[in-house]
């Protein structure tokens, strides 16, 4: 189904896709072939739109390797940057990652 002109949350989610792709750019992480990753090429808005807003695993590992951060803060700060973003899919998804992450 194509976009409505002016969808501004189909306009947002993209904004995070490409803000996401380039910053993993800035910490060196080439564009992914070996699963469905922000860090994708993408040649169109097609692709855009087919790509998740999140790192894949492999990504994820590298982007921590060069930034060494706290996996469980960090999908809960994402949680509540797309909670302030209206972006409730994304959200529950990072929540979900986070409460796995915490159990024992």
């Amino acid at each position: 189904e194509k976009p409505a002109p002016g969808d501004r949350a189909l306009a947002q989610l993209r904004s995070f896709k490409v803000l996401a792709h380039e910053t993993g750019h800035m910490y060196g992480i080439e564009h992914c072939v070996y699963l469905l990753c922000v860090m994708n090429g993408s040649n169109n808005l097609e692709e855009t739109d087919l790509s998740p807003v999140h790192l894949c695993p492999v990504c994820l590992r590298k982007l921590h390797h060069s930034l060494g951060f706290d996996l469980a803060k960090r999908y809960r700060d994402l949680a509540v940057c797309y909670d302030e973003a209206g972006m409730a899919k994304e959200s529950s998804w990072v929540k979900e990652r986070a409460d796995h992450i915490g159990r024992p």
